[in-house]
């Protein structure tokens, strides 16, 4: 790990658009206020990460798939060598999605509940039903589940995982709530499963289905669960214990990328989260 020198896994913030209002969504769109992404920012993004050691992307935003240039995107990344997965949230976008499945590790989509019960979180109606369609119509792309358990939806989640087995899709990834976007007011209002409880939930989960598809999850108790990158060079690491928890530690674009890194590596504790992270992380391209 003292040989690392760049951040290995990022998530790249390609759009601030979203059909969807979900009640205790993490985004963070006025980190960047622009809302026409150029993009030739993207691509230079790209071409900085890859050039310094990045060996994952994940497409994020905001609702990626709004982005009108995503494939060109993740066929750029993909011929690179790089790793590619997608968060994305909106059925009715993926239903149109023809880029060649090759190019995705992992395509995550956002579900935190069955039928109506998902609709009212992302304030859509119908919601579930365009995800369940465009899964059902899209067969070949390699598709997951990421879903964030709160106090409300966690007695659910033996529903959702049998759904996603009735779908053929091979892994779930559960979350706790992160404080960031409007986290922090959900948690103010809702409450959060504490750490250890949701520790315990993923294991039980984990045991009770391992033999029909893989559940794993990480909460989001310590630092550096994600490393956001944003089309103008900020790069900001989130969750961090501080007001806003994130923390802006440098812009790729104006400064030395490698500089930006080793500032992490200069903060002790943030250097141990940061590690622990990294060595949860499956880097490989299938």
């Amino acid at each position: 790990m003292k040989d690392l020198d760049f951040f290995p896994a990022v998530n790249l913030i390609v759009s601030n658009a979203c059909r969807m209002q979900c009640d205790f969504c993490c985004a963070e769109t006025s980190k960047y206020k622009s809302t026409t992404i150029e993009k030739d920012s993207l691509f230079k993004m790209i071409d900085i990460l890859y050039s310094n050691g990045t060996q994952r992307i994940c497409f994020s935003g905001g609702e990626p798939l709004l982005n009108p240039y995503i494939a060109e995107l993740l066929k750029y990344s993909y011929n690179y060598n790089l790793t590619n997965t997608i968060m994305s949230s909106d059925g009715k976008a993926i239903s149109k999605i023809n880029f060649d499945p090759k190019f995705i590790d992992t395509f995550w989509i956002s579900v935190h509940g069955i039928n109506e019960y998902h609709d009212n979180i992302t304030n859509v109606v119908n919601s579930f039903s365009d995800i369940q369609n465009a899964i059902e119509s899209k067969k070949n792309y390699p598709f997951g589940i990421w879903s964030v358990v709160t106090p409300q939806n966690k007695e659910t989640v033996d529903k959702l995982i049998e759904w996603c087995i009735g779908e053929n899709i091979k892994k779930i990834y559960l979350s706790n709530l992160n404080l960031t976007g409007k986290g922090a007011e959900f948690v103010s209002d809702n409450g959060r499963i504490s750490d250890k409880e949701f520790e315990k939930l993923v294991n039980y989960y984990h045991n009770k289905y391992i033999e029909y598809i893989t559940v794993s999850g990480q909460k989001f108790n310590k630092n550096a669960q994600c490393t956001l990158v944003y089309p103008d060079g900020n790069v900001y690491i989130t969750p961090y214990d501080n007001e806003e928890y994130q923390l802006l530690v440098g812009n790729i674009l104006n400064e030395d990328p490698k500089g930006v890194f080793s500032r992490i590596k200069g903060d002790i504790n943030l250097w141990a989260d940061y590690t622990y992270r990294y060595n949860n992380l499956t880097l490989t391209r299938k």
